[in-house]
């Protein structure tokens, strides 16, 4: 329908009532398009209601486990860079060591 009246309209065949009606027509796909997206949405919710479930237990197992499993640490660990790590974390970067960095993987 709306080509239809697209056609009519490229051929210069235009009045108030067919700029009407196209404009309903519009207005009826834009409304079409909302209604569909509301239903998606509303069918993305009710499968995370059922599914979620399933995803958040597993995450939840897997990040509220202590995390040593097998893993021995000894030693302190300090919250401070010796002074050589901090100047070599302030040191200017050169093109070439990024080239080097990126070519070398």
């Amino acid at each position: 329908m709306l080509k239809d009246i697209d056609i009519l309209i490229d051929e210069k065949k235009v009045d108030q009532e067919l700029l009407n009606k196209r404009m309903n027509v519009i207005n009826s796909i834009h409304d079409l398009e909302k209604l569909e997206a509301t239903e998606i949405a509303q069918k993305a919710k009710i499968k995370w209601s059922i599914e979620g479930d399933e995803n958040s237990k597993f995450f939840m197992e897997r990040f509220n486990s202590p995390c040593s499993y097998g893993l021995m640490l000894e030693g302190e660990f300090s919250n401070k860079l010796r002074a050589d790590q901090s100047i070599d974390l302030e040191s200017n970067v050169t093109i070439e060591e990024i080239k080097k960095a990126v070519w070398d993987c």
